[in-house]
């Protein structure tokens, strides 16, 4: 099946390491007439803007659109969805802006969603590394293990997957999905957990991905992440939480009863031995 692939990235202060990510597109063995680049800049205060301009010398399908101020209150949210309203393809792949791909991983992604028909595809794995190069000029890589993504008993990664397993492809946001996936989710929520929140959505209202196995993606670890600079104070699981009060049908009687009166998630295990989810 013919497809067009919009390839989004959201910047801010990414000037660092985002001509990474974008070279990376674009060997991803794709024909540039199939697919674009689109990047937001949210009111980056580097010198984003001068590296986004040289690229968009460099390859003529790529595209930039500019907040001119912050607007991500949170993350990068307000970022993807200008990203996906600024895009034409049937298919979005979204890539952070310190993240990079291997040659050849979004053409392979692609047969595997039209061999099966899901809605998304992720990676097999993800490969975390240093954010800095080493004397020698290399990346350090091994220093966390990877994230091995699995098929669950249902045949897919869906709902039921995110819901119970501490590692899914929603935590980090950056695999293929189709446009009708991103409709029906109604976009990604303003909350330092975006991809998360992205994903739940997509999950709730039926999305179903595949894994392409063989595959994996390079995910660069730095103390200017939002998952290291939120991790303090448990404000990550705590955004966590409030996403999933969005969709209240997913928890048992009880605790959705408790949660709708007003409770938190903190007290949930004094309140109830009940099983937390409808799974």
């Amino acid at each position: 099946m013919k497809h067009f692939t919009s390839f989004i990235i959201p910047c801010y202060n990414g000037a660092r390491w985002i001509g990474e990510a974008i070279d990376s597109i674009f060997v991803q063995g794709l024909e540039v007439s199939d697919f674009e680049v689109v990047i937001t800049d949210d009111g980056s205060t580097d010198n984003s803007k001068d590296v986004l301009e040289k690229y968009k010398q460099k390859y003529s399908n790529l595209k930039v659109v500019y907040h001119g101020k912050n607007i991500g209150v949170y993350s990068g949210a307000m970022a993807f969805n200008t990203c996906v309203e600024n895009s034409k393809g049937d298919l979005i792949f979204a890539l952070d802006q310190d993240n990079y791909l291997p040659p050849d991983t979004v053409s392979k992604m692609i047969c595997t969603l039209d061999e099966h028909k899901w809605d998304m595809v992720c990676t097999e794995r993800v490969k975390f590394f240093r954010g800095e190069k080493n004397e020698e000029g290399n990346y350090e890589y091994g220093y966390k293990g990877d994230w091995i993504y699995k098929i669950c008993e249902e045949g897919y990664i869906g709902l039921r997957h995110i819901l119970t397993h501490t590692i899914a492809p929603s935590h980090d946001g950056n695999y293929l999905y189709t446009r009708e996936s991103f409709d029906r989710a109604g976009g990604y929520p303003d909350s330092i957990v975006d991809c998360f929140g992205f994903g739940l959505r997509q999950a709730f209202h039926g999305c179903k991905m595949m894994i392409a196995f063989g595959t994996y993606y390079w995910h660069r670890v730095h103390p200017d992440s939002a998952w290291v600079t939120n991790s303090p104070d448990f404000k990550n699981e705590k955004a966590i939480a409030e996403r999933l009060r969005e969709f209240p049908q997913i928890f048992s009687g009880m605790v959705r009863a408790y949660l709708n009166s007003g409770g938190n998630f903190e007290d949930i295990g004094r309140k109830t031995e009940e099983h937390f989810f409808l799974f």
